[in-house]
């Protein structure tokens, strides 16, 4: 349940962390939906195997070759893949399956429903975040950045994304600069921050800008994350996600277990909602073949939704695993029946 005071939380910190949306069970069965994924390309990538968490044996991120039709094996030589981050945008991953039943899940659907008023609302087809402890991999440096352009310094997108394993500084994850999001719109009048960038809805911060922030009084904090957990940010808050500094694994799906815990991937599913009235036709005829061709988008499910090129690049295999069974109710999320 959203708290009394979760949008003054979320508008002064810039992010707010609601607890146990899903109860732990719920998010074990989803995180192993995400091993089974992740061993599905047939790398060798084994979730019970700590000698196979290696680059090689996962499925790429950008500049992915992957070669159709049967064997996914025969890319194991050009891959780029993963990201330290895990963060996944391609092979069709907002489409699987058990993406599609988690990021609509009622209980997290229903809190968006709160946010914005209205239960019509349409989803983000953005990614998920599984990350694996890589051997002997160097980590990745922060590399914070806002989701949203400096041509919009108020309220526009309020992100998500739902944690399925123990999420703690070490694990890795999601870092937010704490009271960020407020002073987005000083930021950019301080560094003339529109004349230096498109209308692309990512920043990327240099030094001097978090520099300005600290001055101001903005910390960085990581939200530490249970199974089941759902944490939302304003979309003008610094963020970044690190890779993990031990074998724990960590889930997530953006919107982006107890028990017996997997020992390889941190899992995490990203979605974001918005009011589907806000749409423009243009906007939806883009999202509906986004939808058809297994296109994974931004995190803005109402604009820049477009990702073709990333998309249609060589070696990113759309519906790996085939296309997903949906009901009514998702389509419309999904923007394919009307509300």
């Amino acid at each position: 349940m959203l708290g009394d005071n979760f949008m003054d939380d979320l508008t002064r910190d810039g992010f707010v962390v609601v607890r146990n949306v899903l109860p732990v069970t719920e998010a074990q069965k989803y995180a192993q939906k995400a091993e089974d994924w992740l061993e599905g390309f047939s790398l060798g990538y084994k979730r019970d195997d700590p000698a196979t968490w290696k680059r090689e044996n996962l499925p790429g991120n950008k500049r992915q070759v992957l070669y159709p039709p049967q064997s996914f094996k025969s890319c194991q030589s050009d891959i780029d893949v993963f990201f330290f981050s895990g963060i996944i945008s391609n092979f069709s991953i907002a489409h699987a399956q058990w993406v599609w039943d988690l990021k609509t899940d009622p209980r997290w659907v229903e809190l968006f429903e709160k946010i914005w008023g209205t239960k019509e609302l349409l989803v983000s087809f953005d990614g998920a975040n599984l990350s694996v402890p890589l051997v002997q991999e160097h980590r990745d440096a922060p590399w914070p950045h806002t989701d949203q352009s400096p041509h919009k310094p108020d309220l526009f997108c309020i992100q998500s994304l739902i944690n399925l394993l123990p999420n703690t500084e070490v694990d890795g994850g999601l870092w937010v600069m704490k009271g960020s999001a407020a002073l987005f719109p000083e930021l950019i009048e301080a560094f003339d921050l529109r004349s230096q960038f498109s209308g692309r809805d990512f920043l990327r911060y240099k030094a001097e800008h978090v520099e300005w922030l600290e001055a101001r009084g903005c910390t960085w904090e990581h939200p530490n994350l249970d199974p089941g957990d759902v944490i939302f940010w304003d979309s003008r808050t610094a963020h970044w996600a690190a890779s993990p500094e031990t074998g724990r694994p960590r889930i997530a799906v953006y919107k982006r277990l107890t028990g017996v815990i997997t020992p390889a991937v941190r899992s995490m599913a990203d979605a974001c909602y918005k009011p589907a009235k806000e749409i423009a036709p243009d906007q939806l005829a883009l999202k509906q073949e986004a939808f058809k061709k297994g296109y994974c988008t931004t995190h803005d499910p109402i604009t820049g939704i477009a990702k073709g090129s990333q998309q249609e690049a060589d070696g990113n295999v759309l519906f790996p695993f085939g296309k997903p069974v949906l009901d009514e109710r998702v389509l419309r999320y999904a923007g394919m029946l009307p509300y």
